[in-house]
């Protein structure tokens, strides 16, 4: 069948777009799995971010006699999608949100547990609580309030059983003994073993890893550089936080946890992905980004957890008083 001219070159524009689109699509599939340093500012977008320009191609790019490229470019945006978009999982989890009362549930188990963090803005007390607020048995706090204001509210909110540990910039809270691993003032991470009962014992950190490059020249190479050596920095501080926590022979469970300053499915992530569980990506409930708290585009507050202890249900939840939302999980220890 004979086209007119004017349909002939509409349907060669398609197909160079669709062709296009579909190479774009490859590289950055690639980029994710293969999480190269110099390219951090392109995988550090979000990959839901990536569906819009794909679905606007997809929808301009439909042509009768053009199925073949556009059924190529639907299955590589499909396969991203389910390989990297975490969202398409949790938003379509049908489980019961966390609930403030879950105390009163007559089928909680004595072995589950509830973790709460949440970074306080500059050292907000009102954070603390707002993260209470949930009945947790462990608070992770970052930007913390002082050591006397942490400590206090410990004993305020758990009585006897309360107790802290801070070390300037992160601090624990929780229901049970804790014991100092690491509280270096001034290190990213503050790590304690906590007692919540003589058969539950946990390595706890709360972390808040160094503050991501603020550059938007992406035209100059310093700008490709900062955002590298973030990167490398954060991998450098995660090393560092499992060196000490392997000196402890007591640490055999493990909940890490706080503000990464970083996506979940960054490079920098490398060295908790060989060891541990992203709770979210497991159990992960709704929309999980907490970054910022009126604008959640970027899953940077997340915990992390040993295979011994299990994810049954993790959210965000919006914040009165932080720039970030908090996370709320609930775990059964084995």
């Amino acid at each position: 069948m004979n086209l007119p001219a004017d349909s002939t070159k509409s349907l060669k524009w398609r197909r160079r777009v669709l062709i296009l689109a579909l190479i774009l699509g490859c590289v950055v599939f690639f980029l994710y799995l293969s999480q190269p340093d110099w390219l951090v500012p392109v995988t550090m977008v979000p990959p839901w971010l990536w569906i819009v320009p794909a679905s606007v191609v997809l929808w301009l790019g439909w042509w009768k006699e053009l199925r073949i490229e556009w059924r190529l470019l639907a299955a590589c945006t499909l396969l991203f999608v389910v390989s990297y978009v975490e969202e398409f999982r949790s938003m379509t989890r049908l489980r019961s949100q966390p609930a403030r009362d879950w105390r009163n549930d007559e089928d909680t188990s004595l072995n589950t547990i509830r973790v709460v963090s949440i970074n306080c803005n500059g050292g907000n007390g009102r954070c603390l609580d707002e993260a209470l607020a949930y009945e947790p048995d462990i608070i992770l706090l970052q930007e913390s309030p002082s050591s006397e204001k942490v400590a206090e509210f410990a004993k305020l909110a758990f009585g006897e059983e309360g107790n802290s540990l801070w070390n300037g910039d992160t601090s624990i809270v929780a229901r049970g003994s804790i014991r100092a691993v690491h509280s270096q003032r001034g290190a990213p991470f503050v790590c304690g073993l906590v007692s919540l009962s003589r058969e539950r014992n946990i390595a706890v950190v709360s972390l808040r890893l160094s503050a991501p490059a603020q550059r938007l020249d992406f035209w100059s190479r310093h700008f490709w550089v900062a955002y590298k050596d973030m990167r490398q920095n954060h991998r450098k501080q995660l090393k560092d936080m499992l060196a000490k926590l392997d000196q402890d022979k007591f640490a055999t469970r493990w909940v890490i946890g706080g503000d990464f300053n970083s996506l979940a499915g960054d490079g920098a992530m490398s060295p908790l992905r060989e060891r541990l569980r992203d709770s979210f990506r497991d159990a992960g409930t709704g929309w999980g980004g907490t970054g910022t708290n009126d604008m959640p585009l970027f899953r940077v507050d997340q915990i992390w957890t040993s295979q011994n202890i299990l994810p049954m249900v993790v959210t965000s939840r919006r914040s009165q008083f932080s720039d970030h939302r908090l996370v709320v999980a609930d775990f059964f220890v084995e």
